[in-house]
This record gives C-alpha cells, structure tokens and sequence, in this order.
C-alpha cells in the first residue's frame, strides 16, 4: 500500500521505509532540500520583497522543485 507521507519526527527511516521505495526516498529528499518548507523563511520573504514578489519567489521555488524531483524519478526508474 502506498501513502503519501511527510517525515514525522516520531517516525524512524525503518518505519518509512514500510510506505517508501529507496527510489522515493531520494526523490522526496531532493524535492525537500528545493522547496521552501519554513514558514519562517516566508515572513522574511513577505517583510523583505513584499507579498507579491514573495508568492513569485514561493510559486518559482515549489515549481523548480516539482520538476527537478520528476527529472530525478524519471532518471531514477531508466537506471
């Protein structure tokens, strides 16, 4: 059965392992390091760019994540 699962602290790699392919282990940990998770980071955005230029910023950065990660998978499932 597979599951959409974001890493929870409470979960180890083993237990991930039972909803993961080592394949999507690498995709979703290069996806992950791309993509700006931290709310954080979008105050900073927002008080520093403004929210438009910050939406531009956020929109830019989960797209290049998103194509970056199907670029891995793809040349992941060839090898």
């Amino acid at each position: 059965m597979r599951r959409l699962v974001t890493l929870l602290p409470a979960m180890t790699i083993s237990e991930l392992s039972l909803y993961m392919t080592p394949q999507q282990f690498i995709v979703f940990g290069v996806v992950m390091a791309i993509y700006m998770p931290c709310l954080a980071a979008w105050a900073v955005l927002m008080k520093e760019l403004g929210a438009k230029n910050a939406l531009m910023v956020g929109f830019a950065s989960i797209t290049t994540a998103i194509i970056i990660g199907g670029a891995v998978n793809l040349v992941l499932t060839v090898i």
